[in-house]
């Protein structure tokens, strides 16, 4: 059997919302079909002047060609295929197959010397025939168009030659899993398929569509190319596409699935790279996911040393000042997969991850399950995500946005347009089984072929996939716009670069941010070994802390109230870290105190616990801890006000186990402005808290 895919025009006679739409499409195979072609030993296909010709090549050769939309096998349906036989082999079939699943089928097959027949085909033989080899003078000869038509109507399948039934009897449905259709032909045959239509009412849960015109923009010429561009991966700040090619002779695998990356210049993607080694390896390599500082790439499979094949799994590589780094595995708890396929994305935080496969407790084919960090080198056991997104059929290719909360991924075990469509979820809880109603996202993405592999940058304008229509090769990269409804949440980008404060050279740190004032953890990043440069991504709405680390100097802390943000945003923060030298000094952004007041707010004390455990680790370092007002007000009051504040805060300290001795408060009132006190904008950075190392 020969498989070759299709790509139809869609046709909706009512595209709403949770509607019952006509999901029809009907080829005729002029401008803007795209019917896979194919050429080998055992039969052609290819389209040639307005028809799609279909040849077998041997005796006993059974070449096809099948589309997979989304039928529902037990609801009234029609399938329809006009064809032309140009040769003449009184005996040879050829035909209509439906509720194909691998090398099974069912068949309505005709003969050229005036038969038909309809049969159930089972691993490439017949298992039952509903209706034996039978006599009708509906059959046109050779050179002559056959209209043959399946459909179900009230529980009846019925089959037509021409406009005429032949048969019709009640049946249960062929098959449980929704499968493809398509023509056959067998033995040194070739037909000449001029129209080919399916139609059937179904109730798709559609993405509402805001009315701005949604197209595929193909990625161009330093992307694409005559191989297959496959997995687009966009990072969250939009400006690196990580991607796998398959079949160019230059990859490690010689031809296999190498990765590859591209840049974005203002203009244009720059010419892709392969990573080579030791992303790249003799097998299969792709990635799926990459850390919002664009620090860590996250592959499929596991590695050795130097990048050798380790097996199935996941692994993941941090970059270097010269590159990436070896592969490290990502151990999770009673891990396994049934499945031969296997797909996984990360959350933004880096502590999620989402993956497919086929377990013990899975409902269909593939699902969707989840693991938490636990450490560092460990994740917890899988759980399946449930009812809420798995169905009875295959999930594939998951996608968490920079939000955190809005899934997209495909399926075809839901009313859909094709064989694999992309469908949106919202997170309900932090269970991460708790989804809201899988929506649809529509003809402008989805369409009857394989649809998956989708991804979007933390803007959340444009999505990334791969599609056949016009493409440059096999498959190409495009991107297209989403509708509001398709959109993830919002958030917010902070970016920067962490520096040494006294050289102002940029450092290698880590970062960690946390929700204020619960002092939650919500994730980490990484600098650029090279440049300093950080990211993180942020949801809007919360205020937030952030303070970043480096062996041998005092963290610095910063606070970002995104509480008045409601909107796609980037705000730029640099970080300068103090080294832990005598004399040198650090301001305590996350410190915070009830106006006019000696009152710790609560939200203050994730940071001063954080100096709490710096002080328990170096018991020799003393500190001196300073408060700063800025000009309001009497001069007199100023200084009694931080003079009390500092007192509460080595209070605190004091309470944690510091001694006292190795505390030094002093309220220096309103006499060391660091900004201007003419506006409220650079007026509070001079109400601070600072820290200065009198003994390390």
């Amino acid at each position: 059997m020969r498989f070759s895919g299709l790509i139809f025009a869609l046709f909706f006679s009512v595209f709403a919302f949770g509607q019952t739409v006509t999901n029809a499409f009907t080829d005729d195979f002029n401008e803007g079909s795209v019917w896979g072609q194919f050429d080998d030993e055992e039969g052609s296909g290819k389209i040639s002047n307005g028809k799609y010709v279909l040849k077998s090549k041997k005796d006993d050769g059974f070449p096809e060609s099948c589309v997979y939309p989304f039928v529902k096998w037990n609801d009234d349906f029609s399938i329809e295929a006009t064809y032309m036989q140009t040769t003449f082999h009184a005996h040879n079939i050829s035909g209509v197959i439906w509720a194909k699943e691998g090398n099974t089928f069912n068949a309505f097959f005709i003969r050229m010397n005036g038969f038909f027949q309809i049969v159930t085909i089972k691993n490439d033989n017949v298992e039952s025939k509903i209706v034996d080899w039978t006599k009708t003078e509906l059959v046109k000869t050779t050179n002559h168009n056959n209209t043959l038509k399946v459909s179900r109507e009230g529980g009846f399948y019925k089959f037509s030659i021409n406009g005429k039934e032949v048969y019709s009897a009640p049946f249960e449905r062929f098959f449980s899993k929704n499968e493809g259709m398509g023509v056959i032909v067998e033995g040194l045959n070739t037909i000449e398929l001029d129209k080919f239509s399916y139609k059937q009412n179904v109730k798709i849960n559609v993405a509402a569509d805001d009315g701005s015109p949604k197209k595929k923009i193909n990625l161009g010429p330093n992307i694409n190319s005559q191989y297959k561009e496959l997995n687009p991966i966009i990072t969250a700040d939009g400006k690196n596409l990580y991607y796998v090619i398959e079949g160019n002779p230059s990859n490690s695998g010689g031809g296999l699935q190498d990765v590859w990356v591209s840049s974005k210049t203002d203009t244009s993607w720059g010419k892709g790279k392969n990573l080579g080694m030791p992303i790249n390896n003799i097998v299969n390599n792709g990635v799926i996911s990459v850390s919002p500082d664009n620090n860590t790439l996250y592959l499929t499979g596991r590695y050795k040393k130097n990048g050798v094949p380790g097996g199935e799994g996941f692994s993941y590589s941090t970059k270097t000042s010269t590159g990436w780094s070896d592969p490290m595995p990502i151990n999770i708890k009673n891990f396994y997969n049934e499945s031969e396929y296997q797909e996984a994305c990360f959350g933004p935080n880096k502590k999620v991850m989402i993956f497919t496969a086929k377990r013990k407790d899975t409902y269909g084919g593939n699902d969707l399950y989840v693991s938490f960090m636990e450490t560092k080198d460990l994740w917890s056991e899988p759980v399946n995500m449930g009812i809420f997104v798995n169905t009875e059929l295959d999930e594939a290719s998951p996608f968490l946005a920079a939000d955190g909360k809005t899934l997209y991924f495909s399926s075809n075990g839901r009313p859909g347009l094709g064989d694999m469509d992309v469908y949106v979820t919202k997170r309900l809880d932090n269970s991460f089984t708790k989804w809201s109603e899988p929506v649809n996202l529509g003809p402008s993405i989805n369409s009857v072929e394989f649809d998956a592999y989708f991804s979007v940058s933390a803007k959340g304008d444009y999505a990334y996939m791969v599609t056949t229509s016009k493409s440059m090769g096999e498959e190409d990269i495009v991107k297209i716009q989403l509708s509001e409804s398709a959109k993830p949440e919002p958030v917010v980008v902070i970016h920067g670069k962490v520096f040494d404060a006294k050289t102002k050279k940029p450092l290698v740190a880590n970062l960690t941010y946390e929700e204020l004032p619960i002092g939650k953890e919500l994730g980490n990043a990484t600098t650029d070994p090279n440049t300093g440069e950080y990211k993180i991504v942020l949801p809007f709405e919360k205020v937030y802390g952030i303070f970043a680390e480096k062996a041998g100097y005092m963290p610095q802390n910063d606070n970002i109230d995104l509480s008045q943000v409601h909107e796609y945003a980037e705000i730029e923060k640099d970080l300068y870290l103090s080294p832990v030298e005598i004399g040198e000094k650090m301001i305590m952004n996350n410190i915070f105190f009830t106006q006019g007041t000696a009152n710790i707010l609560d939200k203050s004390y994730p940071e001063l616990d954080r100096l709490v455990d710096i002080l328990k680790k170096s018991p020799k370092m003393e500190i001196e801890i300073g408060g700063h007002t800025d000009n309001v007000g009497e001069t007199a009051a100023n200084q009694s006000l931080s003079e009390q504040r500092v007192a509460e805060i080595i209070k605190y300290f004091v309470s944690k186990g510091i001694v006292q001795q190795r505390l030094k408060g002093v309220g220096y009132g309103d006499s060391q402005p660091i900004a201007s006190n003419l506006r409220e904008e650079t007026r509070k950075l001079n109400r601070r808290v600072e820290i200065k190392i009198l003994k390390k």
